[in-house]
């Protein structure tokens, strides 16, 4: 082999494993992607509690033979039940003066069958006051109770100062809800002497209104006359 030949065969030999080594060579390794960081958990805020929606107070069962509303008749003597509680014996009571369109109403549950509803009523030294009496079956509410027809009503005449006034039944009411009211002073002085009622709770058993809005720092100073005795004399109005 000449000269010539020898340099060329050495250029290719060297060409030839350049080129295989290129190919061989390891592709470029890509750099490491770091992890990020956990990010830190956020603190969980408390979930506010539901507001609870008011419970509707349950409708009375109607009074039955298997479910009265007394329980009990423990004496077939007739009694005299107060509607109101002496909270603070040594408070001031207070009159109520009807003018010509003052209404007075308190609201009840007769446990067992009545014939009287007494009232302390006060005339300002005047003698003969007069006024409307009503009593209505409640009715769901005070609106509609007095939207309806009254169960009695008529005119009590000869009210005298600080007499506890009886207004009679011609037949004794049963045991249910009921609405009384004094409306109409009939062109007379005469007043509702209130009890003072200062707890923080109010008394369930009576609700009283003045012009048809409720009043629950006073009670009529009234009475309900049972014709027999009844082991519960009074219940929750609803």
């Amino acid at each position: 082999m000449n000269s010539k030949k020898l340099v060329i065969f050495l250029f290719s030999l060297l060409l030839l494993i350049s080129l295989v080594s290129c190919k061989s060579a390891p592709a470029d390794t890509p750099e490491d992607t770091p992890t990020p960081e956990p990010t830190a958990t956020p603190v969980p805020t408390d979930t506010p509690e539901p507001t609870p929606s008011p419970t509707p107070k349950p409708t009375r069962e109607p009074h039955s033979d298997e479910n009265p509303y007394y329980g009990s008749i423990v004496s077939e003597d007739p009694v005299r039940v107060p509607l109101f509680t002496h909270n603070d014996p040594n408070a001031v009571h207070l009159p109520e003066q009807l003018s010509g369109h003052t209404t007075v109403a308190w609201q009840f549950v007769a446990t067992t069958h009545f014939n009287a509803i007494g009232l302390c009523m006060c005339t300002w030294h005047e003698p003969d006051g007069a006024t409307n009496f009503s009593i209505y079956k409640w009715n769901y509410d005070y609106d509609k109770t007095i939207s309806g027809d009254p169960l009695v009503t008529y005119v009590k005449e000869n009210i005298q100062d600080n007499d506890e006034v009886k207004f009679e039944l011609e037949e004794p009411l049963p045991p249910d809800e009921y609405l009384v009211v004094i409306n109409d002073n009939l062109g007379t002085t005469i007043g509702v002497w209130k009890v003072p009622y200062n707890e923080d709770e109010p008394y369930e058993n009576v609700k009283f209104y003045i012009n048809d809005y409720d009043v629950e720092d006073f009670l009529p100073q009234s009475y309900i006359y049972y014709i027999n005795t009844p082991k519960v004399k009074l219940l929750p109005v609803s």
